[in-house]
């Protein structure tokens, strides 16, 4: 599942998941992403993870914050998508 269609669903929620996009702003929401797309299944959290997830949850609000002021696709295109484990 892409980023996008995971904040869809954390914003409008999907089944018996209810929306949360009331509940939080838009950079919870994405940090909720880049959790969930981690593939985190435990509490032993390792330090590079948590880092992982702060370098992607800044870019996907960068992503967020230029598509909401208009910004043209271009522009969102040339930001750089941080580099986390095996390409």
């Amino acid at each position: 599942m892409s980023p996008t269609e995971l904040f869809a669903i954390v914003t409008d929620g999907k089944g018996i998941m209810p929306p949360l996009g009331w509940q939080l702003p838009a950079a919870q929401r994405w940090a909720v992403v880049a959790y969930v797309q981690s593939g985190l299944r435990s509490a032993n959290i390792p330090a590079d993870s948590v880092r992982a997830d702060s370098l992607m949850a800044s870019y996907l609000q960068q992503v967020d914050s230029l598509h909401s002021a208009g910004a043209p696709v271009e522009a969102i295109a040339r930001l750089q998508r941080p580099r986390i484990g095996n390409p």
